[in-house]
């Protein structure tokens, strides 16, 4: 999917299907969350592996324009640090220059 293209609906029919693909089975659970658990919808190499390619489609979309990430404390603030990292390994290898700042908000109602 490229970066700002609308996601393709999936129909809830199928959400359970997409639930049932993965077992516990090879995931640690602290002992408070067994039993509260019945699958993994995505494997942790699964989301750093979405995460590495949004970040190459934000470094080629922007190139070398600056640009600001606006993260929404708190629920964003882990996905943001993993994304913030793919994109610093982008950088690093010298492809474009590192215009990317990021700024915090909290909001007190959704």
């Amino acid at each position: 999917m490229a970066l700002f293209e609308q996601p393709k609906p999936v129909e809830p029919s199928k959400w359970a299907s997409a639930l049932d693909e993965k077992g516990l089975e090879g995931y640690p659970l602290q002992k408070i969350y067994q039993g509260c658990i019945a699958s993994i919808i995505a494997s942790n190499q699964q989301i750093t592996e979405r995460l590495d390619y949004l970040a190459k489609e934000i470094a080629d979309f922007y190139q070398d324009r600056p640009f600001v990430i606006l993260v929404v404390l708190k629920g964003a603030f882990v996905v943001f640090k993993d994304l913030y990292k793919s994109l610093m390994k982008i950088y690093e290898e010298g492809k474009y220059v590192n215009n990317v700042t990021f700024e915090f908000i909290q909001l007190s109602s959704y």
